[in-house]
């Protein structure tokens, strides 16, 4: 499995992306978090 290093920033829009692909609001495809 490749590994994937993400970065994000306390702004609303990153902080809302995020939620969602942790939580299982998007398909990430094979992704792991």
């Amino acid at each position: 499995m490749k590994t994937l290093s993400l970065g994000y920033s306390p702004c609303p829009n990153d902080t809302f992306i995020f939620y969602a692909m942790t939580h299982g609001k998007v398909e990430t495809s094979n992704l792991v978090f």
